[in-house]
């Protein structure tokens, strides 16, 4: 069976255990270290806490809990002096051997006062403990084998841990998150983020290689680093709450690894939020798709921004893995959307819009709009100004100023309609009449009124009459005195 190492309790478990209850163990002291001959030894326990955490209660006949015991890799050299207890008395008993053992292997079991078995409900716990235990002269490993035996037709289950017995001399404690200010080192549970942290602690061991960190990330998951100064490492910046674990691996006489590891935990002001899901009012949807999601079953939703003294307003885009962003879309604090491209299926409102792309909605509504690509909606209502290289709409309203490609179509006071290039000009009046470059256009059936400005004037005329290709041209031409120039004149047909 393989094992996989707690770092709080510093006990590494089986990771395949075949057992239906959960067992955790605490060792005390913390690290467990040798007795030494000829004096007081050092007294260990061991604290089992058995839970039930299925779905349903369980009907337990027993838990043997084995212990090594004697020289070489054992835990104790004898189970003298051993105590044990339980507790809850009242349904459980504990039972040790029952004779001193100093060789081999020492079974505790836990079973009923009465009968054969006793239901464990769902969630609830039974704690075993074994104490008083004389530590073995020599470090090393030991292993602690847990044997169930549950159900109406039972068959036994196992689980392990191994317990790590450190020499006398060897100490590891004191981890501490600390913030440094004027070369001092002031103890912290929470930081601004981006700050660093200086984390310290107490060993025995000298050698900084000896030392592994481990530290949480939420964006590139656990990250691992070596100190570079005995009992000292700083971190990179934190952006969210952080759990740090500093790891020692030492070896004695022989070659066998110990290790134990020490655990901490900061707290970050104002952390960064990096979530695949986002869960509010106990709803939450999952998605087969990578990404991040967020969403909620509210009425309303609120996305909001506290500027302060800044300039406010939101960005979105895109990051690498460098975090290199590529802004995509922004609303400034006056609500001006700018964004390189936007499609809309439903309708757009807006005070002001700027987009580099192209835009596509059902329905705009916007008191400015500029878009650098095409234009394409069922219905479109702008207050000012729309700019567009192409425009598709069902129905659009603009009132101020439309431009497509190089013309530009506005009304002007007198309620005239107004279309120039810059080159050409003409107008739509308020009359129906056209106007191009300022020269009146006089369709078929318009009323003609001629007529000198001044009172009591008179216009001459003289027609020409021709042949043209579509074989009749007529033409009157009014001269006035002096100059005798043709002041106005009249074609139907062919130009003249």
């Amino acid at each position: 069976m393989s094992s996989i190492t707690k770092p709080v309790f510093r006990v590494p478990e089986d990771s395949t255990p075949t057992t239906q209850l959960s067992y955790t163990l605490q060792v005390s002291p913390s690290p467990i270290t040798v007795s030494i001959p000829q004096e007081d030894p050092i007294l260990a326990s061991l604290e089992f806490v058995v839970t039930n955490l299925t779905g349903s209660s369980l009907l337990v006949r027993s838990i043997t809990f084995t212990i090594q015991v004697g020289p070489g890799a054992s835990l104790t050299p004898t189970t003298a002096g051993i105590s044990t207890s339980v507790s809850d008395t009242t349904d459980w008993i504990l039972t040790a051997p029952a004779a001193p053992v100093t060789c081999g292997s020492a079974s505790y079991t836990l079973g009923p006062v009465c009968g054969s078995a006793i239901s464990l409900a769902v969630g609830a716990s039974v704690v075993v403990q074994i104490s008083q235990i004389q530590t073995n002269f020599i470090p090393g490993n030991s292993t602690v084998e847990i044997k169930e035996l549950i159900g109406s037709t039972p068959t036994f289950a196992f689980t392990r841990f191994v317990v790590t017995t450190f020499p006398d001399s060897f100490y590891f404690n004191g981890l501490a998150a600390a913030l440094s200010s004027d070369k001092n080192l002031i103890p912290v549970a929470q930081v601004d983020t981006g700050s660093t942290v200086t984390l310290t602690w107490n060993s025995s061991v000298v050698d900084i290689s000896a030392f592994t960190i481990y530290y949480s990330n939420a964006s590139l998951g656990q990250q691992k680093a070596t100190p570079s100064d005995i009992g000292e490492w700083t971190s990179p910046s934190l952006s969210s709450d952080t759990v740090f674990t500093v790891v020692v691996k030492t070896s004695v006489q022989g070659g066998q690894p110990l290790t134990s590891s020490l655990s901490t935990t900061v707290s970050v002001r104002n952390p960064s939020l990096v979530a695949a899901d986002v869960q509010v009012n106990n709803y939450v949807e999952k998605h087969a798709n990578p990404g991040a999601y967020l969403e909620w079953n509210v009425g309303k939703t609120y996305l909001l921004n506290q500027k302060g003294s800044g300039v406010g307003g939101f960005v979105m885009g895109e990051v690498d893995n460098v975090n290199t962003i590529t802004e995509q879309m922004s609303i400034d604090a006056s609500g001006k959307i700018t964004a390189n491209g936007a499609g809309i299926n439903g309708a757009l409102s807006a005070n002001s819009a700027t987009i580099s792309g192209a835009l596509s909605a059902n329905n705009i509504s916007a008191n400015g709009a500029a878009v650098n690509g095409a234009l394409s909606a069922n219905s479109a209502t702008i207050s000012g100004a729309l700019t567009a290289n192409n425009i598709s709409a069902d129905g659009a309203t603009v009132n101020g100023t439309l431009r497509i490609g190089s013309w530009t179509i506005s009304v002007d006071s007198n309620n005239n309609l107004n279309f120039t290039n810059g080159t050409a000009t003409f107008q739509l009046g308020n009359d129906g009449v056209v106007n191009s470059n300022n020269n009146r256009v006089i369709c078929d059936n318009s009323p003609i009124s001629i007529y000198s400005p001044a009172r009591g004037a008179s216009l001459n005329a003289s027609d020409h009459f021709g042949g043209g290709c579509d074989g009749y041209v007529a033409a009157a031409y009014w001269m006035e005195n002096p100059d005798g120039d043709s002041n106005l004149s009249i074609h139907f047909g062919n130009p003249y």
